[in-house]
């Protein structure tokens, strides 16, 4: 048994001999091979690194033309992390902090120790200010505080961008041409909300305007009368948890351009 063992170990050692040996391939070498073969990648076309943003008319919204617009700004993924946090920045933000409650320090009760600390069969209990008496102080209650967080600039100005392109993608997003926005009355403008599904039903309609002239204020002063309907803001006091929360974003052409310079002007050019 032993000596076949043997033999078959020989056998295979006679065998691996006479295999000869594959030259090794130095690394320079095999990187040159491999550069050689790595595929091309070309730049991507003008049509894939732009998005072309058609401007209607308010309130038929018949097509007047187009803006172009870079792919960083109307062209992200969306990024529900990212949107989470600047929502969530907003929402601290305006929290007043105010809500205040007197602890044992500072109710107005005498400092003398109710029953004495022995003998009474009952358990110990201090001054008239304890907290756990009726109308004592409160323990661990709440006292003014300052609840805002913070957010790099940079990263907020990406939650607006990724904002902007969900909804721009999702066919979502109106931009309408400024210098047409009727002087409607309350009815009428119900009317335009119906007839375009963006009333209550359909989530409502956000309409951002580039500043406050008094053509916006019959506008302003319709939405206000609707209700849940729609609501008008100017683009200074936009916020990212006002573009998620409507159904419909109607927006001016001037104010999605100021939007995308204060959100833009500090990009670094992608290699």
């Amino acid at each position: 048994m032993a000596s076949s063992t043997r033999r078959s170990v020989l056998s295979l050692v006679s065998e691996a001999a006479s295999f000869k040996r594959v030259p090794v391939v130095c690394r320079r070498t095999l990187a040159t091979v491999v550069e050689a073969h790595k595929p091309v990648i070309k730049a991507a076309p003008l049509e894939e690194s732009v998005v072309f943003g058609t401007v209607h008319a308010f309130p038929s919204l018949e097509p007047k033309g187009f803006h172009v617009f870079s792919n960083e700004f109307l062209g992200l993924p969306t990024r529900k992390d990212i949107l989470h946090r600047a929502v969530i920045f907003e929402a601290d933000g305006k929290r007043q902090g105010t809500a205040s409650t007197k602890n044992r320090a500072e109710v107005s009760y005498s400092g003398r120790k109710l029953r004495p600390q022995k003998h009474t069969g009952r358990a110990r209990l201090g001054d008239r200010g304890s907290g756990m008496l009726r109308g004592g102080g409160r323990i661990h209650g709440p006292k003014p505080r300052d609840f805002s967080t913070e957010l790099p600039q940079k990263l907020y100005n990406l939650a607006f961008r990724t904002a902007l392109s969900t909804r721009y993608r999702m066919g979502e997003l109106t931009i309408v041409d400024g210098t047409e926005l009727p002087t409607y009355k309350t009815r009428v403008m119900s009317k335009v909300l119906a007839a375009n599904n963006w009333d209550k039903p359909h989530g409502g309609a956000l309409l951002v305007i580039s500043k406050k002239t008094e053509d916006v204020a019959y506008v302003e002063r319709a939405a206000a009368n609707l209700g849940k309907d729609c609501e008008v803001k100017e683009v200074e006091d936009l916020e990212v948890t006002d573009l998620l929360k409507w159904g419909r974003v109607v927006i001016e052409e001037e104010a999605l351009l100021r939007i995308q310079e204060r959100t833009t002007q500090k990009l670094a050019p992608r290699a």
